[in-house]
């Protein structure tokens, strides 16, 4: 900083019509209001509508203000100032002023010389100007490639077409085919503008006739809505008779599932019993087999030995038949084989006669498993269907 340029500042403020007068030695020390005082009254010359936050009293506030006159200044009048300096608010700052204040002051003195006569307006339009400029700039060269490659396919023809031009070129044309040429497009073009009207006039009448199909199609789905609502609101004769049956067809099936489900426990309750008496019936069988055989045990360590010669001394009359003392087989049927019971034939008579009445005995105590169980499990099946048949007046709530 110099005195010349706080001269300079002092006498450009003056010249501006800045609204106080400023002293030399205002920026000696750093002096942030009155900078921030000239700075906004610059902006305000370059730009009466500009807005701007004049609070100043935080950091934070300064620096928003700095930035934001920057940015005017460079928007409207192209003046590019040093943020850093001018936040500095000494001589430095005095540096950046001095560029606006220059053309304030040029401008107040009114010189009409070209390199001094910088006003906003015009400004403004050779900005606009420049930016028309880089617009056409861009359009032309984002057609660079199209034009190139349609000139290089142009290129490629013109050794096709140079003999047809040349043969063109060398022969004048008549003023008679020039006329009919003429007259022949003038016909094309009335034909081709003709066309055109009777599509319009075609599109005009298409349009009303989308607009009455419209309105049709809406009346009738007026109709439609009426009708439904009618038919909703209806109730038929039959429905009466339909609710009845259907809430008989309820009971009904109420009862036809609780049935079923009985016949269902019952069925299971005979698969059950039936396997119990399975189980009881090879019980049974076996405690007789234990049984048999403990008495054959016992007969065979009881028996005295037998005399041939006093069996032979008898009288034939007294001697037992082949047929009433000769047992083949056993009572159970399983478990013994032939040789067992031919094994058997040297015990003697009576204790032979005691064992065949002692195992008839056993053979009625033992009941009949095979051969009566299954007919009475089908008929006590068929007592019970009978009982779960539906009666008359039954509601079905036995269980």
């Amino acid at each position: 900083m110099s005195y010349r340029e706080l001269r300079n500042l002092c006498e450009m403020c003056r010249i501006a019509g800045f609204p106080r007068p400023i002293s030399i030695d205002s920026f000696r020390e750093p002096n942030f209001p009155l900078v921030a005082e000239l700075l906004e009254w610059i902006v305000l010359r370059f730009e009466p509508n500009a807005l701007m936050s004049t609070k100043c009293s935080t950091e934070q506030e300064r620096v928003i203000f700095i930035k934001s006159a920057v940015l005017l200044l460079i928007q409207n009048a192209r003046i590019k100032l040093n943020p850093k300096k001018l936040y500095m608010a000494d001589g430095h700052a005095v540096q950046e002023l001095v560029q606006p204040l220059k053309i304030l002051s040029l401008a107040d003195r009114g010189s009409t010389s070209e390199a001094h006569a910088v006003t906003i307006p015009v400004i403004r339009t050779k900005l606009a100007t420049k930016l028309q400029e880089v617009r056409q700039c861009a359009s032309l060269a984002a057609q660079l490639p199209q034009t190139g490659s349609a000139l290089s396919s142009l290129l490629e023809k013109e050794l096709h077409y140079r003999a047809d031009r040349s043969r063109a070129l060398s022969r004048a044309l008549p003023p008679s085919e020039a006329e009919k040429a003429l007259r022949n497009a003038t016909t094309a073009l009335s034909t081709l503008a003709t066309q055109t009207e009777d599509k319009l006039n075609n599109v005009t009448s298409d349009e009303k006739a989308l607009d009455e199909k419209i309105e049709r199609k809406r009346r009738e789905y007026e109709q439609m809505q009426k009708r439904l609502a009618k038919l909703q609101s209806f109730r038929p004769q039959y429905m009466d008779e339909y609710e009845k049956y259907e809430t008989k067809l309820k009971q009904l099936y109420d009862i036809y599932v609780l049935k079923f489900r009985n016949l269902s426990y019952l069925q299971l309750q005979m698969v059950e019993m039936e396997r119990a008496d399975r189980q009881r019936q090879a019980e049974t069988e076996t405690n007789m087999r234990q049984v048999v055989e403990k008495m054959r045990t016992d007969n065979a360590n009881q028996a005295p030995p037998i005399d041939v010669s006093e069996l032979d001394d008898e009288p034939e009359a007294m001697r037992p038949t082949g047929g009433a003392r000769r047992i083949y087989g056993n009572m159970m049927g399983v478990g013994f084989s032939d040789e067992e019971e031919d094994s058997d034939d040297d015990v003697d008579v009576s204790d032979g006669d005691e064992e065949i009445d002692h195992g008839r005995a056993m053979k009625d105590r033992i009941p009949a498993a095979g051969r009566s169980r299954k007919p009475v499990q089908h008929l006590e099946l068929e007592d019970v269907e009978d009982e779960m048949a539906p009666r008359e007046g039954d509601s079905g709530d036995d269980f």
